[in-house]
C-alpha cells in the first residue's frame, strides 16, 4: 500500500514554542518603542524646543542630569508584560505634571537673579554677594513677593534674588504626549516581531 500521511506533530511543537518566542519578540518590540520615545525626549523636550503647535515647552539643559537619567525595562512573564521608561530623578515629576513648589522651612523660595547663573541657568552661588548692603522691596511685577537689591552706592542697585512664597511649573516636558504619538509606530513595530515569531515557531 502506498500513502501519504499528515498530522499536527510539527504543528504542535511550533504551538510550544510559540509563547516563549512571542514573548521575546513583544518585549524587543516594547524596548524599540521606549527607545524611541526617549530618544526624541531627550532631543526635543529636553533642549527646549516645542514637539508642535499647542505642544507642551521643552526644558532648557542645565546640567544634562535628567537628559542622561532615563532607562527602560520590560517587565511580566509570557504575554503579561509592562514596558517602562523612567527616571529616578526627584524634579522630574513636577515638570511632567506640573504643579506649586512651596519652601519647606521658612517663608520664601529665593530664587537667583540672571547675573548669578550660568548661560545654561545653573546657579553659581552667592560669592561675591555683599549682604550688609542687600535690602528688600516689594516687587512690581507680582505683589506677593520681594527683590532683594544691594546697595552699589552711586550705581543702580543689583538684583540679587526674587523672594517668593510659591512658584507655579507648568506641565512642560511632555513624555506621556510623546508615548501617545509613538502608538501608531508602536503598533507597526509588534505586528512585524508577531509575525517574525510566528515564523521562527514553525521553521524549528
Amino acid at each position: 500500500m502506498i500513502d501519504a500521511t499528515i498530522d499536527t506533530r510539527n504543528l504542535q511543537r511550533a504551538m510550544a514554542r510559540a509563547p516563549r518566542e512571542l514573548s521575546r519578540a513583544v518585549k524587543g518590540a516594547f524596548r524599540t518603542s521606549l527607545r524611541r520615545v526617549e530618544t526624541r525626549l531627550v532631543r526635543e523636550q529636553l533642549s527646549g524646543r516645542q514637539f508642535g503647535p499647542g505642544g507642551a515647552g521643552g526644558l532648557a539643559r542645565r546640567t544634562g542630569t535628567l537628559a542622561r537619567s532615563w532607562k527602560v525595562v520590560v517587565v511580566g512573564d509570557g504575554l503579561d508584560l509592562t514596558g517602562v521608561l523612567f527616571t529616578n530623578v526627584p524634579y522630574a515629576a513636577i515638570h511632567e505634571f506640573g504643579g506649586t513648589i512651596r519652601p519647606r522651612r521658612g517663608k520664601w523660595l529665593w530664587i537667583p537673579a540672571r547675573t548669578l547663573l550660568t548661560p545654561a541657568g545653573v546657579f553659581r552661588g552667592w560669592e561675591g554677594v555683599k549682604w550688609d548692603s542687600v535690602f528688600f522691596r516689594r516687587s512690581r511685577r507680582n505683589a506677593r513677593n520681594l527683590v532683594a537689591l544691594e546697595d552699589r552706592g552711586a550705581s543702580k542697585p543689583r538684583h540679587v534674588a526674587t523672594l517668593a512664597p510659591e512658584v507655579t511649573i507648568p506641565a512642560r516636558m511632555g513624555l506621556r504626549e510623546l508615548v501617545k504619538q509613538d502608538r501608531p509606530d508602536r503598533i507597526v513595530d509588534l505586528n512585524r516581531a508577531i509575525r517574525f515569531a510566528m515564523e521562527r515557531s514553525t521553521r524549528r
